[in-house]
């Protein structure tokens, strides 16, 4: 079973949503898609982590934040950055 509704694997071994291939979406589509997955196996918890904050940059770091923000599930982002480790909370 497939944790969303039209998740798939076509004959190319891509994976796809509604038939289309994830990685021809838009990086906003990409990231919805991924937090659909997260929730739907996060469990009763409702803990999801982002790993490699650093790499998401520009629009596709806001988009990722601002589609977090509206949701009650709870993130821990990680991020690596040169200097001292910090402990914030977002939101």
């Amino acid at each position: 079973n497939l944790p969303i509704e039209g998740l798939g694997i076509d004959e190319k071994g891509n994976v796809t949503i509604n038939e289309r291939p994830i990685k021809s979406l838009s990086t906003s589509e990409q990231i919805k898609i991924a937090l659909e997955i997260a929730r739907a196996t996060a469990g009763k918890l409702k803990l999801i982590c982002v790993d490699g904050f650093e790499s998401i940059v520009g629009e596709a770091r806001e988009e990722l934040l601002r589609q977090i923000a509206e949701d009650d599930y709870q993130y821990f982002i990680t991020e690596a950055a040169p200097g001292e480790v910090e402990i914030s909370k977002v939101g």
